[in-house]
């Protein structure tokens, strides 16, 4: 005898039925945002998106005559140095330079070589070694305070094969003193603030890829003159 309605049919029927009203409510519907073909982006397999290697190079922002004369010699170096790294930033490396110029002479007073070795070149480290040794050897005490910088600007800008140098003209403000065993002081004024002027030379081997520079070179003698 055959079967005219099966109650199991007609539920999944109903079933059936209803699952695709709800489909077409929630995908039927227009919000009057939808974009047409024209604006849709159509994206090719492989394409590379938002990768290092697809970003522009960033070019240096900064103006080069706030730093130097056009047609000066500092000016030609310069041009040189943008084209050799375009993202160098001359002002956030006159930012680390100050910052290095107070570690540094924080750290010589301090007698503290661990923290001066990757901060300078063999040369300097092992001059500034030598003053260290010597004032241990005559069992003499440093005083010193680093009050401030007063100017900070850049002289020299050179490029060669395998590296760079910029030199920077320091004008500090320090207390300086140096004691002997007996206390009694021997250089400098524990007392008074007085003007410290250096040119130091920063130096970044091209080749690596440690981005940090380092100090290569104090030129002319330290001169130390009190303020009025």
């Amino acid at each position: 005898m055959e079967v005219l309605f099966d109650p199991i049919n007609f539920i999944l029927l109903i079933a059936a039925i209803t699952i695709l009203w709800w489909l077409k409510s929630v995908l039927g519907q227009r919000t009057g945002l939808e974009r047409t073909s024209k604006q849709i982006e159509i994206i090719p397999p492989n394409s590379k998106l938002n990768t290092q290697q697809d970003r522009p190079i960033k070019t240096i922002a900064e103006d080069w005559t706030q730093y130097a004369e056009p047609g000066s010699t500092l000016s030609s170096g310069l041009e040189t140095l943008r084209k050799v790294q375009p993202e160098f930033s001359l002002r956030h490396f006159l930012d680390g330079a100050k910052s290095a110029h107070e570690m540094i002479l924080v750290a010589f007073s301090k007698g503290d070589k661990k923290s001066l070795k990757p901060l300078l070149s063999q040369a300097v480290y092992d001059s500034f070694e030598r003053a260290i040794d010597s004032d241990n050897a005559a069992r003499n005490t440093k005083i010193f305070k680093f009050v401030g910088i007063n100017s900070a600007k850049l002289y020299s800008a050179e490029v060669e094969k395998k590296s760079m140098a910029l030199g920077i003209k320091f004008e500090s403000e320090i207390i300086s003193a140096t004691l002997n065993e007996n206390k009694e002081v021997v250089s400098g004024d524990e007392k008074a603030v007085s003007t410290l002027k250096e040119c130091w030379i920063f130096e970044r081997d091209l080749n690596s890829k440690d981005p940090n520079w380092i100090l290569a070179a104090t030129q002319d003698s330290t001169a130390i003159e009190p303020n009025p």
